[in-house]
């Protein structure tokens, strides 16, 4: 886009800025992979011109407090200048992109009617109850495999006990799943009183 178009369309009110948009994730190639894509996905947003673009290459990212092995975790990003036609379209990006960061370039001011202001707001409201409902119903689906998953360990560990006592590291292997992991879930059966403790073995109570 030529420099002359940028500024009619600024004159008009259009808006240009720069965004940095960041990806996390596994393995390498599928990160440089989406982060492509996601200058790709701009393109088409409807009232929005691609001026620029320039990526990173995926580098290995370390995640504080977490145990991951070396290359398990990389992240790449893209800064973009983009024209955008008004208010309510950057809005859209910032939830459609999440990016990390947004640099007005032009114009330097900007004046809002109360219709635009009002206008701004529905639109930020309806944006922000349909991810309300989004995380609200993810929840729920949540809550549910939680139950289900917890009611077949539950089983699991029965079964696992059946027989004879067994040691946590011994019900790990029968389950498949790390000892420090599957403590929790013994300790609630505990509480629960559906597991006891002997010395370092647990038994089932029938």
């Amino acid at each position: 886009m030529k420099d002359q178009e940028i500024k009619e369309k600024i004159q008009d009110g259009a808006i240009q800025c720069r965004i940095i948009v960041e990806i996390a994730g596994s393995p390498k190639e599928h990160v440089e992979k989406t982060i492509g894509l996601v200058e790709e996905s701009m393109k088409q947003v409807k009232g929005v011109d691609l001026i620029s673009s320039d990526k990173a290459p995926a580098k290995e990212q370390e995640i504080p407090g977490q145990k991951i092995t070396k290359a398990q975790i990389f992240s790449a990003f893209t800064e973009m200048e983009i024209l955008v036609k008004d208010i309510p379209t950057l809005v859209g990006i910032c939830f459609e992109f999440m990016p990390s960061s947004i640099d007005i370039i032009e114009p330097e001011s900007m004046k809002f009617t109360s219709n635009d202001t009002a206008g701004f707001l529905n639109d930020l409201l309806a944006r922000l109850h349909q991810m309300d409902m989004v995380l609200k119903n993810k929840n729920a689906e949540n809550t549910i495999l939680k139950q289900n998953a917890s009611a077949l360990l539950r089983n699991i560990f029965k079964l696992s006990l059946k027989e004879k006592d067994k040691t946590i590291e011994e019900i790990s292997k029968d389950v498949g799943i790390p000892a420090e992991q599957v403590q929790p879930f013994i300790d609630a059966l505990i509480k629960q009183e559906k597991i006891e403790k002997k010395e370092d073995k647990y038994s089932y109570i029938q």
